[in-house]
């Protein structure tokens, strides 16, 4: 497979909620402006999706 653009990193292994937030934390710290973050989440035992989002603004707008 040849990807034209950066990979900076791909992952499945993120089981705690200290290794999500690191990943997501290192992420935004090295990405460009108009580069993209992709996250992928499942539903089955949580709202995945609300709890990342929580953790972005955290981490992109601390208090």
């Amino acid at each position: 497979m040849n990807v034209p653009k950066k990979v900076l990193g791909s992952n499945r292994k993120c089981g705690s909620e200290a290794e999500v937030r690191e990943a997501l934390q290192y992420a935004f710290e090295q990405i460009k402006e108009t580069d993209v973050v992709c996250v992928g989440m499942w539903q089955k035992h949580m709202d995945q999706v609300a709890h990342n989002t929580s953790l972005v603004r955290e981490i992109l707008c601390p208090a």
